[in-house]
């Protein structure tokens, strides 16, 4: 056991918050840091690290308590005698898998000969290891295939009509294995599951297999309004080559399928995603994070409407940790529970971590244009704090020294040229999170180049640049953590002092040449929606939602240069006659926008449409949309969809799919097909 280590997060593969029980000291805060040979014991007050623990020889064991699902126990040996320290952590069952995982193995695993049985009844000859972390598959010839971790098993069950085989279920998913030495198999499971605290996710109720295939068949296959379907390669270790599927984004869940036989990959709740990664330096490529520390690797020619459907889809389905990033998630970093939106002890001690490394780095870059710790520490805050940022009631002493430093690196990175653009997102999404304090809000549009820092940056050639400049702006005219009815004045001096004349004149030229995205394959480029998605967000809070903070003077202004770019105005009459049946007539009006500026009737007409445009209203049948250069009468249909074969439904279906046809919130994917009228 020792106490020194130069850096505390060296080699950190995952941290966890946990509580130390001391018999006369009490309860106190410690951070877990996990190496790849060690448990560290970091003091988060100062960072220092308090206590370091190998696995081999000091861990002796571990165990979770029976009476409590947060607190557990490790026996450490202390000389010639093992010493018992307690500890709590919420999550606990994380926490021991880590643990478990990273301890050395005593002995071997005991091999397990199996077959796999698929989706579509084919049985594959593998062999299985049941390791004190999780289920471990592996091919014939010993090449690891899968690791199941216990964290992420729901259920095991036997099958009742089979004495060798057995269903397990791990992120929703059932799977099947069979072998001759089930219950020798499934008792080390037992074991390694009891170790973990979760020895109910062993069951005694069987399952048939047919059973199972009624299980699997469902799997993926829920009745949900599909929001788009793309064609992508996966990057996996399985294969050599990227291999292609498709992705399907419904309202609740993203679906994986064989590209060939369209079978269910994998199933995943949309409000399970952690992150949404954009990487910086490849066109076509994405990631998808999720909240169990799994990633999902794509390759894709319209990568920007997917990921907008995706973080439209997550957004509305109350996820409010769903976060786009440039670059993957580094290992230990997040240091919240992904279970859990906030917490105000972490986010306090996060603050503080930024402090002291704006103190020790004074003037430090590290051969780099830019203070390289201070941009590492302000990604590591935003990993950790959700999008919708500090409280509002967040200490002045606690925020404002952070807000100079990271306005100031912001000023100063938005001016270096050929900055790799992972930089200055990593900067603006630490900002938009401290922004949302009280005394942050109310401060940073007076900070010397902070605005104009802003407008430097949303002239980068880079639409995951522009795109966050545009969420720090967001979240500048419209704080989501501000109270209702309280400082609204602070609010409205932000819009006036933010949206000047030539900012939101960059606003509407990122509207202009960013709008052609929604057109898919008819369009110049397949980049856009995000963007598009988030200069929209602003123009409804200062025209819309947020009226009430905007002058007069910025709404007629904003509205007069929105009219005279666009003069097409659809409308669309739903009647009901007849005995109820329902008959589509367009009848398109054109008007002279340009005669905003001396008819006064025609500039409320516009404010209606625009209104109509951003919040998507439909009143005793009659349905408004205004084009706003985005295709709304098109859906991102494809061959095979439920709409073009015969007897399927309408993709007018729902009140919901209605309602995004008309509002145009989701870009459509490729390619394109008119959508079937109704009736």
């Amino acid at each position: 056991m020792s106490k020194s280590q130069a850096n505390p997060m060296e080699g950190c593969i995952v941290r966890f918050m946990c509580k130390k029980h001391h018999k006369w000291r009490g309860k106190y805060e410690r951070m877990f840091v996990l190496t790849k040979t060690h448990i560290v014991n970091v003091d988060p007050s100062n960072w220092n690290v308090t206590n370091t623990w190998a696995y081999q020889p000091d861990v002796v064991s571990f165990s979770p308590s029976v009476t409590s699902e947060s607190e557990f126990t490790l026996t450490i040996k202390d000389g010639r005698k093992n010493s018992v320290v307690k500890f709590s952590c919420l999550d606990r069952t994380r926490l021991l898998n880590a643990i478990s995982r990273l301890k050395p193995l005593a002995t071997n695993l005991k091999p397990f000969i199996a077959v796999k049985i698929t989706r579509t009844g084919l049985k594959l000859k593998c062999v299985l290891g049941a390791a004190p972390y999780g289920i471990v598959h592996y091919s014939p010839n010993m090449e690891l295939v899968s690791t199941y971790l216990y964290k992420d098993i729901t259920k095991v069950q036997l099958v009742g009509d089979d004495p060798t085989a057995f269903v397990f279920f791990t992120v929703g998913r059932p799977r099947m294995f069979a072998s001759p030495d089930r219950a020798e198999f499934l008792r080390l499971v037992g074991a390694g599951l009891t170790s973990l605290g979760r020895s109910e996710v062993k069951t005694n109720l069987q399952i048939t297999k047919a059973e199972y295939r009624n299980v699997r068949g469902m799997y993926g296959n829920e009745a949900h309004a599909k929001l788009g379907e793309y064609d992508v390669l996966k990057i996996t270790r399985r294969h050599p080559t990227p291999i292609a599927r498709r992705l399907i984004v419904t309202e609740t869940t993203l679906v994986e399928r064989d590209a060939k036989s369209y079978g269910v990959v994998s199933c995943r709740p949309v409000n399970t995603i952690l992150n949404l990664v954009r990487f910086w330096n490849e066109p076509q490529k994405l990631a998808v994070e999720y909240q169990d520390s799994s990633r999902r690797i794509y390759i894709s020619s319209h990568r920007d409407q997917l990921l907008g459907v995706l973080l439209d889809a997550a957004r509305n389905a109350d996820n409010k940790v769903v976060s786009l990033r440039p670059t993957p998630a580094e290992r230990g970093m997040r240091l919240i529970s992904p279970n859990v939106e906030s917490d105000p002890m972490i986010e306090v001690m996060l603050l503080k971590r930024l402090l002291s490394v704006i103190k020790s780095s004074a003037g430090a870059t590290h051969g780099a244009p830019y203070n390289t710790a201070l941009v590492h520490a302000g990604k590591e805050f935003a990993c950790n704090i959700p999008p919708r940022g500090l409280p509002y009631n967040t200490k002045k002493s606690q925020v404002m020294p952070v807000l100079l430093a990271m306005t100031a690196q912001f000023a100063t990175v938005s001016r270096i040229p050929e900055i790799p653009g992972a930089v200055l997102v990593d900067t603006m999404q630490c900002l938009q999170r401290l922004v949302t304090a009280k005394e942050a809000y109310k401060t940073f549009v007076t900070l010397s180049d902070s605005v104009e820092a802003i407008q430097r940056v949303l002239r980068v050639e880079d639409d995951g640049v522009i795109f966050a400049a545009c969420e720090l702006l967001r979240q500048l005219v419209s704080n989501p953590r501000r109270p209702e009815n309280t400082d609204n004045e602070y609010e409205a001096n932000n819009k006036k002092l933010i949206l000047t004349h030539g900012l939101t004149q960059r606003l509407l030229d990122l509207l202009d040449s960013h709008s052609g995205a929604g057109l898919g394959a008819a369009a110049a480029s397949a980049t856009g929606t995000l963007v598009m998605m988030s200069v929209v967000g602003i123009l409804d809070n200062v025209l819309v939602s947020g009226a009430d903070t905007s002058s007069s003077s910025l709404i007629n202004d904003l509205l007069a240069r929105v009219g005279s770019r666009y003069a097409c105005v659809c409308v669309c009459v739903c009647v009901w006659v007849g005995g109820g049946g329902v008959v589509a007539a367009r009848k398109p009006v054109v008007f002279s926008l340009c005669c905003v500026y001396v008819c006064v009737t025609l500039v409320f007409l516009i404010v209606f449409c625009f209104c109509l445009f951003v919040c998507g209203f439909q009143i005793h049948g009659v349905v408004v949309a205004v084009p706003f250069k985005l295709p709304l009468h098109y859906r991102g249909h494809r061959a095979g969809d439920a709409s073009d074969r015969p007897g399927g439904r309408c993709h007018h279906g729902s009140a919901h799919a209605r309602r995004r046809a008309v509002t145009g919130r989701v870009a459509a994917p490729l390619p394109l097909r008119p959508v079937r009228p109704c009736g």
